[in-house]
């Protein structure tokens, strides 16, 4: 995961990729186990800023498989519905990726 970067009143996180601790990919193949390890990665990263996703204004999920997003979708639905954050759901497919 890409360290957290805190300036000021805003946290900003990217580049989250679901590793185990070993850093090699976790869960593959299974796009609810990809998501979930992701979302953890961001939990701990708003935690460590003192921060949690109550103040979340935007989650993004960009999946490598346009097939996969509903079942990231539904993972990022769990936190969002915990920290009753609304969330917009966008989807774009960019092929190549």
């Amino acid at each position: 995961m890409r360290p957290h970067r805190t300036c000021r009143s805003h946290t900003t996180i990217g580049g989250t990729v679901p590793v185990d601790a070993d850093g090699k990919t976790f869960g593959i193949g299974d796009a609810s186990v990809l998501a979930e390890r992701c979302f953890e990665f961001i939990t701990d990263a708003l935690n460590r800023a003192g921060s949690g996703w109550h103040d979340v204004v935007r989650p993004r999920i960009i999946p490598s498989d346009i097939d996969d997003w509903k079942a990231a979708v539904d993972v990022k639905a769990n936190y969002c519905r915990a920290a009753r954050l609304y969330q917009l759901t966008r989807s774009c497919r960019i092929h190549g990726l």
